[in-house]
Formats: C-alpha cells, structure tokens, sequence
C-alpha cells in the first residue's frame, strides 16, 4: 500500500522485482551476472525511496569490486 502510494508508476516493477526475498535474492543474482543491468533494476527503486536505492547500489558496488579481486587474486596467484 505504501508503495502504491509511493511508487505510482514503478510500483509494478518494484513488485515483479522485490516482492518477496526469493525474487530479490533473483534480481540481485542477476545483476552480478549480467542477466538485467543493475541500472534497470535499481531504477525504480531511485524513484520510491532514495535509502533502499543507495543500499542495493553500494550492496552490487562492493559485491562486485570484492568478486573482481578475488579472481584477479587467484589468477595472479596461480601465474606465480
């Protein structure tokens, strides 16, 4: 109800995108994948509540970095 009153437009992606855990735990997972851009899932979100907008971008920002370190760590490792 809330965001209904919030969203108005954007309630509809909000609720295809992060209605329960299971499909935020979805959306996420195909944000660090590459299956939907991180942009088109956090859009509506910007739209709605600007606090749940900075957390999912800092939350893909960090997973990201973090991921791209371990890797480059285990191949520079393993060319030692």
């Amino acid at each position: 109800e809330y965001l209904e009153q919030q969203g108005g437009e954007h309630f509809a992606a909000i609720d295809a995108q992060f209605s329960s855990l299971w499909l935020s735990m979805y959306t996420v997972f195909k944000c660090m994948c590459g299956g939907v851009s991180w942009g088109e899932a956090s859009d509506p979100l910007a739209h709605t509540n600007l606090m749940s907008f900075l957390v999912f971008v800092v939350f893909i920002f960090f997973a990201l970095f973090s991921f791209v370190n371990i890797v480059t760590g285990v191949f520079v490792d393993s060319a030692i």
